[in-house]
Formats: structure tokens, sequence, C-alpha cells
């Protein structure tokens, strides 16, 4: 029925009237797949991070990870779900329904952990709110950061959190069990696509951040994958 292919990770998605979800590598070796749902599944798409994926079927929407995991279901009662585009930033999608409505989804909710970090994300109406928490038994924090412009993604890593808008990247350093709040700010000229974080470095570079790097348009695959929860919200239109 429909397949999408993830530049960034390299990985194919495919439905068909067996009513599953696929995820394929580019050597056509399954990876993955859905248990059957009642309904044949009519749509699938990458988000442009390649971080998660939307599934469109008759009155369902459901959002998963790369791995396959559903962890968001919505049941617009729309008919079915024929088409499904993201939003250059992977924040939001529209799907075409058989009744000649459109479904708008926008991800909420958005969470990541790092080993005993996590992350969560509240967006409000005019700015986003990131909370950032270390729970472990050696060290305990609480951190509020406040973003005036909406936060598109954000990663944990070794060293520190890295935020990224439409218009700035923000890198927060880890000191000694301690997040610093000041963090490196940077202007972008474009929107990002995707954060890649290095996960470990030569002896020489011990002492040193690791690097980051905000990609735009690449082609690269993610060498870190950090665990991410997301839900949708879901809002329906007429087309014109």
């Amino acid at each position: 029925m429909c397949c999408d292919w993830s530049p960034v990770n390299n990985l194919v998605l495919s439905c068909g009237e067996d009513c599953r979800y696929k995820i394929w590598d580019l050597y056509g070796r399954l990876l993955f797949a859905s248990t059957p749902i009642e309904h044949v599944i009519t749509s699938v798409s990458w988000a442009p991070h390649g971080k998660t994926f939307a599934v469109g079927a008759f009155n369902l929407l459901k959002l998963c990870d790369r791995s396959g995991w559903s962890s968001c279901c919505e049941t617009p009662n729309t008919g079915s779900l024929f088409q499904i585009s993201w939003c250059p930033d992977g924040t939001c999608l529209a799907a075409a329904t058989g009744s000649g409505e459109v479904v708008f989804g926008s991800i909420v909710g958005r969470t990541v952990t790092y080993t005993t970090m996590e992350a969560s994300l509240d967006e409000s109406e005019n700015t986003s709110s990131l909370t950032v928490r270390e729970n472990s038994s050696t060290n305990s924090f609480v951190e509020e950061l406040d973003f005036r412009d909406a936060v598109i993604d954000f990663s944990l890593h070794q060293k520190g959190l890295v935020v990224v808008t439409n218009y700035q990247v923000f890198i927060y350093s880890l000191n000694q069990g301690t997040l610093n709040t000041t963090p490196q700010v940077e202007d972008l000229k474009e929107p990002p696509t995707m954060i890649v974080s290095a996960e470990g470095a030569a002896d020489d570079d011990r002492k040193k951040e690791p690097p980051t790097m905000i990609v735009r348009r690449s082609r690269r695959r993610s060498s870190m994958i950090v665990s991410g929860v997301y839900r949708l919200h879901v809002e329906l239109g007429f087309a014109p």
C-alpha cells in the first residue's frame, strides 16, 4: 500500500493489506513487523530526523519510534488516513483522510533520557520550558530552562545538553555533576534537521568537551541512539 525511506537512518517503512507495518534495512532484511491491527494500514511516513514515524489506518493514527515501538495512538473519526506529511522540523504533521478532512498532529510531551539524566519539554503558547533531572546514587539536581522560541530538538550526552530552536543552538555543559545553566549560544542560518553527539573520545581528548554536530541537510546516520518518549496532540480541519 505504501512505503517510505529515511535518508537519516537508512531504514525503509512499508505497510499493506496484511494490516501490519514493517521496518527493513537497505539489504531487504526485515527488522521489525508489527502485530496485525483491525484494518488495513494505508500510510506510513518517517519524520525528517528519523527518530520517529507515523502510521495511518482507518480511524487510526499512531506515532512510533525507529525501533517500531508505538508511543502514542489516536483514533480520529475521519475514515482512512491516505497520506501523511511532516513539517520540516519534525514537530507536527498533517494527514489526508477519506472523509475530506485533514488531521493535524503536534508532538507534545517530549522526553529524552541518557543514563540517569532526563530532560522533559513543556511547551506553552509563547514559551518552551525544559526540565533537566539527574537522579543517581551519587548526584541529584533539577534545573528549569526557559526558551523564547519553540524548541525543535534536544539531546543529552555524557557531558551535557544540546537544545536547538529554529534560530539558535544552546550547548549546556555538565561539570562535576552540575549542569551549567549559562550555555554557549550559536546562531543558525537555517533550521536544523538533527543533532549528532559523539559518544567517546581519544585519550588525548578526554578533558575536552565532546564534539556536537548540528546537521541541516545530511544523509549521515546517527551514531548515538538516545531513548525518547513522544506523544501526539491531534486536531481536525476541513480541506478547502
